[in-house]
């Protein structure tokens, strides 16, 4: 098990130590960095959280539950990245107009509906119009998360009933 630390605020944690650049010939010694070192009870963090900037509010060490929130955290993020680097005119115009959303939540949601057809758009955007209306307060990655959870039951859905179909009785 590695040691780390997260912020009692945001979640973040740290598993790697700080060090700090060595004093150069004729001025003080440089800013402490990340370095490639793994946390030890022993060595440093910042005073700050780097991601919210709280001062001192760290849970040392990192519960095992703080680092899966995180690790989930990264990738929602990293998905959500990927879904929204350019959107898909095709896929604007499937997006329901009863969709209120952010920007970035729409181009998402334009990358998503993109290759879909038929019955399969029709339960993707009946279940889209589900997540809008669910009244939850969340970011946009979250926001992104559940369309993409949306979009991909859709998916299975219709897979399965396509094979119902398709098997003889």
């Amino acid at each position: 098990m590695i040691y780390a630390v997260a912020c009692k605020s945001c979640g973040h944690v740290l598993d790697k130590a700080y060090k700090q650049k060595e004093r150069g010939p004729d001025g003080p010694a440089g800013p402490w960095t990340v370095s490639d070192e793994p946390l030890t009870p022993q060595g440093r963090v910042p005073v700050l959280c780097p991601s919210c900037g709280a001062l001192r509010n760290w849970r040392q060490p990192a519960t095992k539950e703080d680092i899966e929130k995180f690790e989930a955290k990264k990738t929602r993020i990293a998905r959500a990245v990927e879904l929204t680097k350019a959107p898909n005119i095709d896929g604007m115009f499937k997006v329901p107009d009863e969709v209120r959303t952010a920007p970035e939540v729409k181009i998402a949601l334009s990358n998503l509906f993109a290759p879909l057809e038929g019955e399969t758009l029709k339960v993707a955007q009946a279940l889209a119009l589900k997540v809008a209306k669910s009244g939850f307060v969340v970011s946009s990655e979250e926001w992104i998360e559940m369309y993409d959870k949306a979009v991909a039951k859709a998916v299975a859905d219709t897979k399965t009933e396509t094979k119902k179909v398709k098997v003889p009785a």
